[in-house]
């Protein structure tokens, strides 16, 4: 038990997305009135019963151990009013934090109880805790997702992306009950491939690399129906933690967190991780298409070293599309103008959906704000454009109109 908080400090960590992804759900009165309906059946139902007949009860005298985990995990929350926890039977792992009529439930599974270390139920605990604490539970998104007809498809996509950016809010908060990020690495790895084997250690690092991997495999798609999931990729939930981790605010809160980054930034680069699950915010003018990534790189590159010279606000303006891979692009060494064109063909050669004119209309417009971030356009970088224009089967004039807005 290594790292202690309150309600204040837990409400630091929360991701901004989350705050302001509530905020609009509640804005649509449409989806408040369901809102206030779906709570209201829920205060009818027992749900304690159920858990009273069908699962065990975490009692101090029967389990001392579990209890004064649980307990202590509670108090650095700092969470009021009645609460019990519960164990079910089952082999996964896996927990769910419940609000019944009149006490909050938490639920574990006996797989988790066996199988994670007592600093790793910290973070599972934690995280449902979070979710408490955080008044996740006040919007019942299943339930209303559940209620036949009474949401439109964007509502819907509304609905889930804020699930999801919620889930990053109750990850941090079972950082801040585990303080080590290797300790909620372990969890998330554990729970997702359910190896438990004594000795298993996870490199964060490691782990959050398998999102490159799956986002590669996202964006040669071109489209999908990642939207309709509950949770963020795993991976994706990895990188998100090492992105808080690394940020000033996590100093402040965690003894071990190292810092470095301001909160703000760690928020903006989850955003766009998320981005990459959620149709409407590929819309987003603050958050480059996550999906058309690599075209942005490997174009604003080509682009920028047509005249043979990068500048700082070319580099700086490619910073704030793709973050730091550019700067790990060019630790490569020596980026050639071929390499570069032949690395753009074949992000649109891999794609297995044709680019639409949205689509295109993005990169390009994203292609030319990289030439004229320097305060003027080279006609190198035109006629660099102009031959990207090409291999994406694109007319010459199409660039020049995209040229022109942007100057």
């Amino acid at each position: 038990m290594t790292q202690s908080t309150d309600v204040g400090r837990l409400h630091q960590a929360r991701f901004d997305g989350d705050v302001c992804g509530e905020q609009a759900l509640r804005g649509d009165q449409q989806l408040r009135r369901l809102i206030e309906s779906a709570n209201a059946s829920a205060s009818a139902t027992s749900v304690r019963r159920h858990f009273l007949s069908n699962a065990v009860r975490i009692d101090p005298k029967v389990l001392p151990a579990l209890a004064g985990a649980f307990d202590d995990v509670r108090q650095r929350t700092q969470i009021t009013g009645p609460m019990e926890a519960y164990i079910h039977a089952g082999t996964e792992i896996n927990a769910c934090v419940i609000r019944g009529r009149q006490r909050m439930i938490v639920v574990l599974s006996s797989g988790a109880v066996e199988r994670l270390s007592p600093h790793e139920l910290d973070f599972v605990i934690g995280h449902e805790l979070g979710h408490a604490a955080f008044g996740h539970l006040d919007l019942p998104v299943g339930a209303i997702l559940n209620t036949p007809n009474a949401v439109t498809p964007k509502q819907a996509m509304q609905l889930l992306a804020w699930q999801r950016k919620a889930e990053i809010s109750a990850d941090r908060a079972g950082l801040l009950c585990a303080g080590s990020l290797d300790v909620a690495a372990t969890s998330l790895f554990k729970t997702l491939s359910g190896l438990c084997a004594d000795g298993i250690r996870v490199d964060p690092q490691e782990f959050a690399g398998q999102w490159n991997e799956l986002a590669r495999e996202v964006q040669r798609e071109g489209a999908a129906d990642h939207w309709l999931t509950t949770h963020p990729f795993p991976p994706l939930r990895m990188k998100a933690l090492i992105s808080f981790w690394h940020s000033d605010r996590a100093a402040d809160l965690i003894p071990d967190a190292p810092g470095g980054g301001t909160l703000a930034q760690a928020d903006h680069e989850i955003e766009s991780l998320l981005a990459m699950m959620d149709p409407l915010a590929r819309e987003n003018a603050d958050i480059a298409d996550p999906m058309l990534r690599q075209f942005f790189l490997w174009g604003g590159l080509y682009v920028a070293l047509a005249n043979d010279e990068l500048h700082d606000r070319e580099l700086d303006n490619l910073r704030n599309v793709v973050g730091s891979a550019v700067d790990e692009a060019l630790k490569q060494g020596e980026m050639s103008l071929e390499l570069l064109r032949q690395r753009f063909h074949e992000e649109k050669t891999g794609r297995r959906k044709p680019l639409s004119a949205l689509e295109l209309h993005r990169i390009f417009s994203g292609l030319a704000a990289v030439a004229s971030s320097d305060g003027e356009i080279d006609p190198a970088e035109v006629a660099a454009l102009r031959d990207l224009a090409g291999v994406c089967g694109v007319a010459d004039n199409f660039v020049d109109v995209v040229l022109a807005r942007a100057a």
